[in-house]
């Protein structure tokens, strides 16, 4: 039996689509983790005028945290390879997504 989280994500555009990603139970810690990490990826780790920090799971979600304009950061949530689906929101929607994951993960805890 498997056990995980789908992550869906859909583009909007004239074409509009959807990719999911699986993750797996055993992976959920650690892009939790992740998303901590990438969080905190700021102007104050580089001298550079430009900066990013990504997470990637083996399902293909990735998290990319960079800079958007002088005041702030964007973050873009990505599902898939070829045809990828790619959503930008700011950290503070990436916390809400946080906490739909941890929501996801005591309910796969309560199952068992």
């Amino acid at each position: 039996r498997v056990n995980g989280i789908v992550i869906a994500l859909a583009g909007g555009g004239e074409r509009p689509q959807e990719n999911r990603a699986f993750i797996d139970y055993d992976e959920i810690d650690g892009l939790l983790a992740g998303i901590d990490s990438v969080s905190r990826v700021n102007e104050t780790m580089t001298k550079l005028a430009g900066f990013e920090g990504k997470y990637r799971t083996l399902g293909d979600f990735e998290i990319n945290v960079f800079r958007q304009t002088r005041s702030g950061n964007a973050v873009s949530l990505t599902t898939g390879v070829c045809d990828q689906v790619r959503v930008t929101m700011s950290l503070d929607e990436l916390t809400k997504v946080k906490a739909l994951i941890v929501e996801a993960k005591a309910k796969l805890d309560e199952a068992k």
